[in-house]
């Protein structure tokens, strides 16, 4: 499980939720702070009459040393069973109520921050669980397999293939606040075949696959029929509606190769797939749809036969390390993945979610 912090967008449908926990006044005596009368507490350390925080200017209540210096709450600090400052205890700091100051101490609405605070109010700073964003995209596995019986070779007939072509989607709703966009951070790791878009930005520039894992382009399109390379799959992550502030439109690929190392070009990359492992974060509207779709022109893949297959055989697989990772991988899914042939796989971790500003 990760945390996101609330600022404003989203990747999967989901309402807030801000949760505060009411912090304890010290229970320190301040060296400076004079106590009540023969040293003792007010009864019960009970706040100010209506949970009010101490005045500006710091007096304390029922006879209680004045706060320190910088110990006075916000004058909006006030919030019903705002807990006063320990008797005696002369520089400890009053904690906000709801709508008070973070340095103050929880009436309503907790420690952090109430009702509005700095912490976990909508627009604030607060930690969400990404499952209550994304969903299911967090952990998600999705496989790539070969038809049955495929042969060992480099590549394999693929599944689902319709008019010799093939496509493979996965949609994710977000969820949130309406109105709100979510910038969801996530790791993907995989083995997947490469190609080159177009009219976008790659993440990693001009950097060879064979030193850099990050294959994400940002925005552009994806090769059309009859251009060099379509023959080689497609990995598009979109969405829609994309959040108004996101350059890349919603378009996102996860596969990209710089142009000069296009399958079609030849080594490093022509019939050979590759271990991908990389973070990104993209702005996500609530309400919006994530989809992930494999995109297979002529019903082919290349199968996972390592970075450097030989003779047209397919011997040598790689894995890749799926940990650590919340949610973990599913046990059942071992290495190398073996469905009618060497498949390929993407595994995505949301490992953080924070409202976008």
């Amino acid at each position: 499980m990760k945390s996101l912090s609330l600022l404003s967008t989203g990747s999967v449908c989901l309402a807030l939720l801000a949760c505060s926990t009411a912090a304890e006044p010290p229970s320190t005596m301040n060296p400076g702070g004079a106590g009540p009368t023969g040293g003792a507490a007010p009864s019960g350390g009970a706040a100010p009459q209506g949970g009010a925080a101490p005045a500006a200017g710091g007096e304390a209540p029922q006879g209680g040393a004045p706060p320190a210096a910088g110990g006075t709450a916000a004058t909006a600090g006030g919030g019903a069973g705002g807990a006063a400052p320990v008797a005696g205890s002369g520089g400890s700091t009053a904690v906000a109520g709801a709508g008070g100051a973070a340095a103050g101490s929880g009436g309503a609405g907790g420690a952090s921050a109430g009702s509005g605070g700095a912490a976990a109010g909508a627009g604030g700073g607060g930690e969400l669980d990404p499952a209550s964003i994304v969903a299911a995209f967090d952990g998600a596995l999705l496989k790539y397999p070969c038809a049955p019986n495929s042969p060992a070779n480099y590549d394999c007939q693929n599944v689902n293939c319709v008019n010799n072509a093939s496509t493979t989607t996965n949609t994710y709703m977000i969820k949130g606040t309406t109105g709100t966009t979510y910038d969801v951070t996530f790791r993907v790791r995989g083995i997947v075949e490469v190609i080159n878009y177009k009219n976008g930005v790659r993440d990693a520039g001009t950097a060879s696959i064979l030193s850099n894992k990050d294959l994400f382009y940002r925005g552009g399109v994806a090769l059309k029929a009859g251009e060099t390379g379509i023959d080689y799959n497609q990995y598009s992550l979109t969405v829609s509606p994309a959040a108004e502030s996101d350059t890349a439109k919603g378009i996102y690929f996860l596969n990209s190769v710089d142009a000069s190392q296009s399958p079609k070009s030849g080594p490093p990359t022509e019939h050979t797939s590759f271990p991908i492992d990389y973070v990104k974060t993209i702005p996500v509207p609530a309400g919006s749809t994530l989809t992930v779709k494999v995109y297979d022109s002529n019903c082919r893949s290349i199968q996972n036969c390592g970075t450097s297959p030989a003779s047209n055989k397919c011997s040598s697989p790689v894995t890749m390390n799926l940990s650590p990772a919340m949610p973990a991988a599913p046990s059942d899914f071992t290495q190398p993945y073996i469905a009618g042939g060497y498949g390929q796989f993407l595994f995505f971790d949301v490992t953080k979610v924070a409202v976008h500003q």
